[in-house]
């Protein structure tokens, strides 16, 4: 995956994928709205978590997303996760 995408094009992505593949409503989905706002239920922020790796091909803990979260909260992780990626192993 790209490890220049910006925190608004991860957002972008993500929303794409909780419309998409979780039935949230775009109406509620804005980058400071938590998933909890979002209506996303636990389970469905694990599954999602998992999407996002699959998505993204980096590793995101249970702990860097709960339901208080926010998408951009969990995009800056991506993204920054995306960054180290490109990093070189010394």
């Amino acid at each position: 995956m790209d490890s220049t995408l910006s925190v608004d094009d991860v957002c972008a992505t993500a929303r794409t994928l909780l419309v998409e593949r979780f039935g949230v409503s775009a109406d509620v989905i804005s980058p400071d709205a938590t998933f909890d706002e979002m209506d996303v239920d636990s389970l469905a922020l694990a599954e999602f978590a998992f999407v996002l790796q699959d998505e993204f091909g980096i590793l995101i803990n249970q702990e860097d997303a709960d339901r208080q979260s926010t998408l951009v909260d969990v995009a800056r992780i991506v993204q920054g996760r995306l960054g180290d990626a490109a990093e070189p192993v010394a």
